[in-house]
């Protein structure tokens, strides 16, 4: 996927071996700038940790540990299986749920 955007990679930090139900795959860990395209309001870049395996035959998988952890979000299935929406939006600047949820 990487190649395919024509993403230069920084210097892999480290080699890992992934096992998942695609079975056991080599990659790198990279340390990258990962832009989030808003469809509305503003878009926005996080400092991510990315598994590059070059021959992973799944789909593109968002992990919690190194990126998700990094920005606060919200799933809605939406009215109908096709009309799915992902919110995101800048982390707290404080650990805990956002105050202005429930107030």
């Amino acid at each position: 996927m990487a190649e395919l955007a024509g993403v230069d990679l920084p210097s892999p930090a480290s080699p890992i071996s992934l096992h998942s139900r695609y079975g056991r795959h080599a990659g790198t860990l990279h340390r990258m700038p990962v832009l989030l395209v808003a469809d509305g309001g503003s878009d926005l870049v996080l400092d991510a940790t990315v598994l590059v395996v070059p021959d992973w035959p799944g789909p593109p998988v968002l992990g919690v540990r190194g990126f998700l952890e990094r920005v606060r979000i919200a799933l809605d299935p939406g009215g109908a299986a096709d009309d799915p929406w992902f919110y995101f939006g800048e982390p707290s600047p404080t650990p805990g749920p956002c105050p202005d949820l429930f107030a």
